[in-house]
């Protein structure tokens, strides 16, 4: 009898074991997404946005291409979504010429920057790309299905400036305001600012968009952000970057910045790729551990 106890003891004592073990390699792989450690505010209506807080959006990256003289310069913005892929707009990697995404070995990342100019930020995170995956049915001409999967050759190393987004798989909300982000030109005819600014901005439904201001260019897996008035908007150098909307505490990652008429013109909102639409392609390039979403 006392060996019977015994050996069911070990049994119950090795279970638990496995199941502390098993908690443990879920919670290591299942980093929390869309959570920064900087309190964000973006109640603000200042015209054409604002700076934002120093690592606010810690899934903010930049995308860089390689020139003729071997120099790196800003093209586009990303979006972190694991330690391994960040996701952009798929004609920041397109070469139209040849109907095809670029080489990777042209492109740098940059992750956890805030100044594009000065280290005083802290430190920032460079990484080459192993490998760009453009949706097969992506368009150049309309924009259609405009997205992209940067694959990193090295893991990003999660920190308070560095983080994941978390992915929406619904559609965005008329009237919901949701928050881009971006390193892009602020004016007309003007350099693109160094420090990340944000920029709040409202959606608008479909239907709207289509009958007052772009009719049938706003294709199926877009969506159109902005003002009727003007004044706010995304514009040359945000490409790629991210629209995220924050529902129960948490951002997730909603639209990617993929083209407009001007820059905050009146009658002119943004147009972005529609995240929701594509949750299904992300994940069978990604193949990450877990994606949250709402």
């Amino acid at each position: 009898m006392y060996i019977k106890c015994s050996f069911l003891f070990l049994q119950l004592f090795t279970l638990l074991i496995q199941l502390f073990l098993c908690k443990n390699v879920k919670e290591s792989n299942d980093e929390k997404c869309g959570v920064p450690h900087v309190k964000i505010d973006f109640n603000k209506r200042i015209v054409g946005g604002e700076p934002a807080r120093l690592h606010s959006w810690p899934w903010q990256a930049r995308l860089l291409k390689y020139s003729s003289n071997h120099s790196a310069v800003d093209i586009c913005g990303g979006t972190i979504i694991s330690s391994q892929y960040v996701v952009t707009a798929a004609h920041c990697v397109w070469n139209k010429e040849k109907n095809k995404s670029e080489n990777a070995s042209r492109y740098l990342v940059i992750a956890g920057d805030h100044d594009r100019l000065s280290e005083w930020d802290g430190e920032t995170q460079n990484v080459s790309l192993e490998y760009i995956e453009a949706h097969p049915d992506y368009n150049y001409n309309s924009s259609l299905n405009d997205i992209a999967i940067l694959k990193l050759v090295t893991d990003l190393k999660f920190n308070e400036n560095v983080s994941k987004c978390c992915i929406s798989s619904t559609p965005p909300v008329k009237n919901e305001f949701c928050l881009a982000t971006g390193w892009g030109v602020t004016q007309k005819v003007t350099e693109s600012k160094d420090f990340l600014r944000q920029v709040n901005l409202p959606i608008i439904s479909t239907k709207l968009c289509r009958s007052v201001y772009f009719g049938d260019k706003v294709k199926s897996g877009m969506f159109c952000a902005g003002y009727k008035r003007g004044g706010k908007d995304t514009c040359q150098g945000d490409s790629g970057g991210p629209l995220v909307c924050k529902r129960s505490g948490v951002w997730f990652l909603t639209g990617i910045t993929s083209w407009g008429v001007g820059c905050a013109e009146p009658n002119s909102p943004g147009v972005y790729t529609e995240v929701s639409d594509y949750v299904q392609w992300i994940q069978s390039v990604v193949k990450i551990y877990k994606i949250m979403q709402t």
